[in-house]
């Protein structure tokens, strides 16, 4: 039997997923070389390609398994630089980028566009960003964009940490060197802000007048991603219930805004392509409002693919529209195959596709309940498809985590499109700030919502760390059952209860006798995370996975 019989064939989506595949290959080639057998892999979909006699996509699929191959192998032999090794204390200038204050004597402040200056008066200009850990004697007095200098020694970072598994948080913010310092020791020498980092501020102003202090800085986070003004055991509330990605600009947020802008430009009797380039004009502007932020740029092309896919072809088709997304994104940055960011981005997605075609067939004539059921399905083909993921990233899922996002996205859907138009509103009339008591009404109204679902008992499920294999099997059976893998439906039940059994089957003897999956309540997970975070010192910045992440 041909194989197109058996699988619903998507050229694009198994570009994607076949360039994924030899990025980690190429990070498993630089610690084994006998690795690189496993090429074999793209090596035959090279040869479907040849003889179905598609010579334009042959030679693309060749220089894009090239690049992809090769990159990730260059990057990671290149990340660590050793310049300053053995330099003795330097005298550096940077630009604050982030500010993590974790209590009242100890911070992470991250900076960027740094300059070291050697005792030979050699100038080294650092690549990427630099983390310090600061101790101080209370909250921290400086701001993102002020430029600061110190004295210190630098040391480099290495991608690669002692298991050889890449430090994810090192790669996803760019830290190719940590120091440690005293606040005594940092000196102010300038407020360098550009002008869209003016503009931010005098947004956040805006916000904090309208709504106050703290839900104010809240909005912010909700506009531009921005953390560094936000407390952090407030958004930590979020996290615990399972809908902490509402605060960082993502698929949803770009998703409403698309939204917004098709429904002004639809009532404007704009067409198609208008629409498109006017689209595509305003995701630019926001990305640049958001400091190119990864996360934004990601779904701000997935949209703009999806956008594209309606206009051009008419009709949408998922799994493609989400692999010419993948594949740009992989020729962008091929290393962010292992940004947990980029990860989840597509597996929600791809939850969401699969989840939903096995239960179409269901059909509900009530449009409440419909829309309803729908809703569920959405939320459970996600939270199914980030399940191993959450697992190995947080070490828990949140139990109620479907309740929360049943009842807390459509209200911070609600809550940001009032506060998009609005604060397009009082951008040029701030006199009309009190306005923002609408958004502001439904925020507080999320906060209490989500306090009572983390209220509930047996609020964490604590989970074992999941090994590669297990995640890879998982993720071929999610495949199976979907609508792409043309079998039939009872084989697709019996295939997936038994990969399913064998799964839990492995984890169970895996950790037997480790007591390591239990219920436990949010509050007392808590607290025994911040525990054990305070004790590993010797990896300071194992801190960021923490509650104030």
């Amino acid at each position: 039997m041909e194989v197109k019989k058996i699988v619903n064939f998507r050229v694009i989506f198994y570009l994607f997923i076949l360039g994924m595949f030899c990025v980690y290959i190429s990070y498993k080639m630089f610690l084994d070389f006998t690795y690189s057998l496993a090429l074999i892999v793209p090596t035959l979909f090279l040869f479907f390609i040849l003889i179905k006699r598609r010579y334009i996509l042959f030679v693309f699929s060749i220089l894009y398994f090239t690049f992809l191959v090769i990159y990730p192998f260059s990057f990671i032999s290149s990340y660590a630089d050793y310049a300053l090794n053995n330099k003795g204390n330097v005298y550096v200038t940077g630009k604050v980028f982030n500010i993590n204050q974790i209590s009242s004597t100890f911070c992470f402040i991250t900076i960027e566009d740094v300059t070291a200056i050697d005792a030979n008066g050699e100038i080294h200009h650092l690549l990427g960003k630099t983390s310090l850990s600061v101790k101080v004697d209370n909250k921290i007095t400086f701001s993102p964009y002020d430029r600061i200098s110190f004295k210190s020694s630098i040391n480099n970072v290495d991608l690669l940490e002692e298991d050889n598994q890449i430090n994810t948080f090192y790669l996803r913010y760019d830290i190719r060197y940590t120091t440690n310092v005293n606040v005594s020791d940092l000196q102010f020498v300038s407020s360098d802000k550009t002008i869209i980092e003016s503009f931010r501020e005098y947004n956040r102003q805006l916000l904090v007048k309208g709504f106050g202090e703290v839900l104010g800085n809240v909005a912010f986070t909700s506009l531009y991603g921005d953390t560094n003004y936000t407390d952090r055991d407030l958004l930590a509330e979020f996290k615990y219930s399972g809908v902490a990605h509402i605060f960082s600009v993502s698929g949803l947020h770009i998703s409403l805004i698309v939204l917004i802008i098709n429904f002004i430009l639809q009532k404007l009797n704009t067409n198609r392509k208008i629409r498109l380039i006017i689209t595509g004009f305003i995701l630019f502007l926001f990305c640049m409002l958001c400091n190119f932020n990864s996360p934004v740029i990601r779904s701000s092309i997935m949209s703009m693919v999806l956008v594209l896919s309606s206009t051009v072809f008419r009709k949408y088709d998922g799994l493609n529209s989400i692999g010419l997304a993948g594949v740009i994104l992989l020729l962008i940055n091929p290393m962010n195959t292992f940004d947990i960011g980029f990860q989840m981005t597509f597996l929600s997605i791809l939850g969401i596709i699969m989840f939903s075609n096995v239960v179409k067939k269901i059909k509900i004539k009530n449009q409440f309940f419909n829309a309803l059921f729908l809703s569920c399905v959405t939320s459970i083909g996600a939270q199914l498809a980030l399940l191993p993921i959450l697992a190995n990233v947080y070490g828990y899922v949140s139990t109620w985590s479907l309740i929360a996002n049943l009842i807390i996205i459509p209200m911070f859907s609600l809550f940001y499109t009032t506060l998009f138009l609005i604060n397009l509103v009082i951008l040029p009339l701030p006199f009309l700030n009190f306005l923002y008591f609408a958004p502001k009404l439904v925020l507080e109204a999320i906060f209490i919502c989500n306090r009572l679902v983390t209220s509930l008992p047996y609020s964490i499920f604590v989970m074992p760390k999941i090994s590669d294999e297990l995640i890879f099997i998982f993720y071929i059976n999610l495949f199976i059952i979907s609508k792409y893998v043309m079998i039939d439906f009872k084989i697709k039940i019996l295939v997936t209860i038994l990969v399913f059994t064998l799964l839990i089957g492995t984890i169970y003897f895996e950790n037997k006798g480790k007591n390591t999956v239990y219920f436990t309540n949010q509050n007392y997970f808590e607290q025994t995370e911040i525990y054990n975070n305070y004790n590993y010192k010797c990896n300071q910045l194992i801190i960021y996975n923490s509650k104030y992440q």
